[in-house]
């Protein structure tokens, strides 16, 4: 819309005649205390607004520094996701020991904050040729505060096709510790892979669904190194965690190694 002009000169006499003629004495005359702190408040504002001006960038990269503070707050630590083992079963009445250490960053708008490490192990049982129970054992140490947390899992682990795809329902809770974030309870419904790649080496890519007072979302990458495979496997292993409501990922970095004990009276499969 635009602003309606008003005449430089008022010519018509009429005009002038209807213009209100204000007498001199009706003009308040301000004091001189008044006009020095409306100079002064005007020197203030005109100070502010310089300082404002010249400093804008430093002002929105102070912004930019505050808001990523924030959200790696939000994320102070992430539940345990990595999975380091294969499809493969440990076979009836055979056992497993997998010792390992997992370290956990928090990435977001280009940013990489290490936030916990983990210590832990895991144990298998061979139920059947084509059921094994999985228990784990997790002890979460935060990187800032060395707070911790202990975190436990047990559930089924079936073979869907030998060798090749299997499928993991741990359940979990943490307990002992004081780390803002992991549930206390959680579900992991998870389908593990297995690619071998010549006579000493397999792939372990691996999926999962965390659910508990959050939804999570997980994949897996996990490689497999031995020369008898029946007895040990070095597991180093790379993950990425999601939260489908946030911005940014979790990562892991895991290495382990997994054990074989075969019982006298039978022999892993």
């Amino acid at each position: 819309m635009k602003r309606a002009s008003l005449p430089n000169k008022i010519t018509d006499e009429n005009h002038l005649k209807q213009v209100p003629q204000m007498d001199h004495q009706q003009i308040p005359d301000r004091s001189p205390i008044d006009r020095g702190r409306l100079g002064q408040a005007g020197a203030r504002w005109s100070k502010l607004s310089g300082y404002l001006e010249t400093n804008y960038s430093q002002i929105k990269a102070l912004n930019v520094l505050l808001t990523a503070l924030l959200a790696l707050t939000v994320y102070a630590c992430a539940p345990v996701f990595s999975s380091l083992q294969s499809a493969k079963l440990v076979g009836k009445d055979n056992f497993e020991t997998a010792p390992h250490f997992t370290s956990t960053s928090f990435n977001a708008d280009n940013e990489n904050d290490h936030i916990q490490n983990h210590f832990g192990f895991q144990l298998g049982y061979g139920l059947s040729d084509r059921i094994d129970v999985i228990a784990r054992y997790e002890n979460i140490v935060g990187t800032d505060d060395n707070a911790n947390a202990n975190v436990f899992g047990i559930g089924p682990k079936v073979s869907l096709i030998r060798d090749r795809i299997a499928a993991y329902i741990p359940v979990g809770f943490a307990f002992g510790g004081d780390i803002d974030g992991i549930n206390e309870f959680e579900v992991q419904p998870t389908v593990l892979f297995t690619l071998p790649v010549g006579q000493f080496i397999e792939i372990n890519p691996s999926a999962k669904g965390i659910i508990g007072d959050d939804f999570y979302y997980a994949f897996n990458l996990g490689l497999g190194f031995s020369t008898n495979f029946k007895k040990y496997v070095i597991r180093p292993e790379y993950g990425m965690l999601f939260n489908p409501e946030e911005s940014g990922h979790y990562g892991q970095f895991s290495i382990g190694t997994s054990i074989y004990f075969t019982r006298l009276f039978s022999k892993r499969k």
